[in-house]
């Protein structure tokens, strides 16, 4: 039987007509090929509407965008500018190298050299307090590592200092009886824990021409260039030293001793005893040099004993709106006069205790103005590598030279006097009535002369002006005035001009870290 041939095979479908897929799930159907499929339809995985799968596919999109890649490296956090970093290095050496120049020779170290260390102490606690208070919020903006860096360093600075003014400190009153007795009131950190603050004089110009006073226009530059360099000053140093002396609370009392009037300074009395002649001869127009920069000096210790009641009230008799106006022109006329001396080429050896002097009175102001890298390197560069400051016999020589025109003034104005009431005070320098006589290559080393009696405090004179090897070095009539806080050390250091270069050093370091810290 023959067999029933297979039916032939169906013709294919033909194309359907059906209108072409619109909606998203229809459309991933026809694009997505059957191998990439998940098994069953998605109607089955995800019995949805259209809507909410779209929805659920946004949400995912934005969730992956959100999600950190594992591949990518966090930012480093932002440090101090190299440039900053170097010099806070640099500074905080020299500071260091400073302070262990004095503790070697604490023996030898006077009560203004004393001075310098402790306004170093009370800088390095107060910046030490703001570390604390707002270190650990600038972790996260990054400068938490410098500030980590720097920190255990400032504290070993700090207790160095510490502990050298608590060892020196006896050594200054035994030394310097009288003397201690009338100012060593300065040697508390209460007076230096100056707050801190930064701020620039350039941004107060618009105040110094809206209400200007008139020690913003006593001297023009011409005149303050011929006063820093013939050495005029306008203030004497025993009048300074009363004036303080009667801020802290010290008494004089006049007594009689062999035919002579001598000044005593016992007890205490109650401090501010701010007399108005005192006020005014404390800030009068028309400073310069060393005489300006102890206006200043003046004020401060004022302001940090509690005295700023009364001396708001004494600015406004004369005019001067407030104490701070009356500082800010103060500090505004020193760095006109600190500029000038870096312009000659220096400053010159003889004035660079007052280019010290100027940047750390203002600076503990808060004035920043004074603390550029230029004139830092200046200051770095002038330090010994034992750590100190100046040369006795350069000091000694430029002494000679002052005393030499002087004379030649002095025979000026014999036969032309200035008009009385415009003559200044005498004296190139203005600080104590100290005289001091040019060491002899031979004479220095030996025994100590035996000083001459010619000011006040005559039992504090054995110290002051002796030369480094041990010799005292002093003066008959008519030499020089020395400034009464230098002091040879050994090495043929300067006391004075250390601790400025001290307290210069630290004055730099606050500024750098103000900029972190505010």
């Amino acid at each position: 039987m023959a067999s029933t041939p297979p039916p032939p095979p169906s013709p294919p479908p033909p194309p359907s007509s059906a209108p072409a897929a619109t909606s998203p799930v229809a459309r991933w159907r026809v694009e997505t090929p059957r191998c990439c499929r998940p098994r069953g339809s998605l109607r089955r995985i995800l019995p949805f509407s259209d809507g909410f799968f779209l929805l659920l596919l946004l949400l995912l999109l934005l969730a992956a965008e959100a999600t950190p890649r594992c591949h990518a490296a966090p930012e480093a956090p932002p440090r101090l500018p190299p440039g900053e970093a170097l010099d806070l290095r640099e500074a905080l050496g020299a500071l260091g190298r400073a302070l262990r120049f004095f503790e070697a020779n604490y023996r030898d170290i006077n009560l203004d050299g004393l001075l310098g260390t402790v306004v170093v102490q009370a800088q390095l606690e107060l910046l030490l307090e703001l570390i604390e208070e707002k270190g650990t919020a600038l972790t996260s903006n990054g400068v938490g590592r410098d500030l980590k860096e720097v920190t255990p360093l400032l504290k070993s600075l700090q207790q160095h200092a510490q502990y050298l003014n608590h060892r020196a400190r006896p050594v200054v009153q035994y030394n310097f009886p009288m003397y201690n007795e009338k100012i060593g009131g300065l040697l508390s950190t209460r007076i230096w824990a100056v707050p801190l603050e930064s701020r620039s004089l350039a941004n107060a110009s618009w105040l110094l021409q809206e209400s200007p006073l008139p020690h913003d226009f006593a001297l023009d530059d011409e005149e303050r260039t011929a006063a820093l360099f013939t050495h005029k000053e306008q203030l004497r140093e025993s009048r300074s030293d009363e004036c303080i002396a009667a801020i802290l609370g010290a008494l004089r009392r006049d007594s009689h001793q062999e035919g002579r009037r001598r000044r005593r300074w016992r007890g205490r009395s109650d401090h501010c005893a701010i007399t108005r002649q005192c006020w005014r001869d404390l800030t009068a127009p028309g400073y310069s040099g060393y005489s300006l920069t102890h206006q200043v000096f003046f004020l401060i210790i004022a302001e940090q004993e509690g005295c700023g009641n009364m001396l708001e009230g004494l600015a406004r008799d004369d005019g001067y709106v407030s104490v701070d106006r009356l500082l800010l022109s103060l500090c505004s006329n020193i760095l006109k006069e600190a500029r000038i001396l870096a312009d000659s080429e220096g400053p010159p050896v003889d004035r660079r205790d007052l280019f010290m002097e100027q940047g750390s009175f203002c600076g503990l102001l808060g004035f920043r103005d004074f603390f550029n890298r230029d004139w830092m390197r200046r200051v770095l560069a002038w330090q010994r590598p034992v750590g100190c400051y100046g040369d006795f016999h350069q000091w000694l020589a430029s002494l000679r030279r002052e005393e030499e025109v002087r004379d030649k003034n002095k025979a000026l104005e014999f036969h032309h006097p200035p008009p009385r009431q415009e003559a200044p005070l005498d004296g190139s320098f203005y600080r104590r009535e100290y005289l001091l006589q040019e060491s002899q290559e031979k004479g220095v080393g030996q025994a100590p002369v035996q000083p001459t009696s010619l000011g006040d405090d005559d039992d504090d004179k054995r110290q002051v002006g002796s030369s480094p090897e041990g010799g005292e070095v002093l003066a008959p009539l008519g030499s020089p005035r020395a400034k009464r806080e230098e002091k040879g050390m050994p090495g043929s250091c300067l006391a004075h001009q250390t601790t400025l270069g001290a307290t210069f050093l630290v004055n730099h370091v606050k500024f750098i870290l103000l900029d972190i810290l505010l």
